[in-house]
């Protein structure tokens, strides 16, 4: 069945993205981050909560997830660095399996913090 966009975007002459287009990439994005592991451990990104939420742009170009660091000690710097070192290498690792869902652009987004991670 082949449902016509409508709501008030369209009446309105706003072009509004396709709700189950959208949903199917998020969907693989999800599964593809539930195959991320982290290092030493034995879970995923999914699973351990790191995720907390992920939007995609109108073009489904951009994937933006936010992400909780929460956990390491704020007074060490030390751990800071090494829990930096292994959040760098997760986020490339995640970053490269969604760029094979046709993905140009991810973008992780500190929970805490609100700021763009650069990785």
């Amino acid at each position: 069945m082949d449902k016509k966009p409508s709501g008030p975007g369209y009446s309105m002459g706003i072009r509004v993205a396709g709700y189950e287009e959208h949903y199917k990439v998020l969907e693989k994005a999800e599964e593809v981050l539930s195959q991320v592991i982290v290092p030493g451990y034995d879970f995923d990104l999914m699973s351990s909560g790191a995720v907390k939420r992920m939007r995609l742009s109108f073009d489904k170009k951009t994937l933006y997830i936010v992400i909780d660091f929460t956990g390491s000690d704020p007074s060490c710097y030390f751990c800071k660095f090494i829990n930096w070192q292994v959040w760098n290498r997760i986020l490339n690792d995640a970053a490269s399996k969604l760029r094979g869902l046709g993905v140009e652009e991810v973008v992780f987004i500190d929970w805490a913090t609100g700021a763009k991670i650069d990785y």
